[in-house]
């Protein structure tokens, strides 16, 4: 019995420093933001992943669980109907981002009761048009019960996602 404890001594410590270690880092990430969670409203939104890589697409499905049709603007981000938000730690707010630069005017466009929607953002920021800009995000939706897309309409929300170089 002494000889196997002598034998896995060294294996039972260092499970026990890489704990520690591991512990350590935990405390460390513990200054990072809480993403937020997905609303659940008459319009969902999801997204295939919660983390992306800096050069990867976003994939989104907007699903209007709802029995009526419901309106957004397509002026959003990539000329889309979803608001695209990035964290600012500085700020401590969610900012909105790759906005429309589309000349014509914003239409409303209808969201069926039931339908199902994927949307695909592709990446770009500021500072490289073929990359995105590492941090915390989140797919806003602003929808309307009224065919102009804006008369008292509602924010739905996906989960928060992390954008990393790695």
């Amino acid at each position: 019995m002494k000889y196997a404890l002598k034998r896995h001594l060294p294996l039972v410590l260092g499970g026990i420093v890489l704990l520690g270690l591991l512990a350590g880092c935990k405390l460390r990430d513990s200054s990072a933001i809480v993403q937020p969670t997905a609303t659940k409203i008459a319009v969902e939104i999801t997204l295939q992943n919660t983390r992306y890589g800096v050069s990867e697409p976003l994939g989104i499905l907007v699903k209007n669980t709802g029995s009526a049709d419901v309106y957004a603007l397509n002026n959003q981000a990539a000329c889309t109907i979803l608001q695209l938000q990035f964290y600012d730690p500085q700020k401590s707010n969610w900012v909105r981002i790759d906005l429309c630069h589309d000349s014509a005017p914003p239409q409303a466009l209808a969201v069926h009761a039931g339908m199902s929607e994927p949307f695909t953002l592709a990446p770009g920021s500021a500072a490289d048009p073929n990359a995105w800009a590492t941090g915390s995000y989140r797919i806003a939706l602003s929808f309307s019960a009224k065919p102009d897309g804006v008369s008292a309409a509602q924010v739905a929300y996906s989960q928060g996602f992390t954008i990393t170089s790695s």
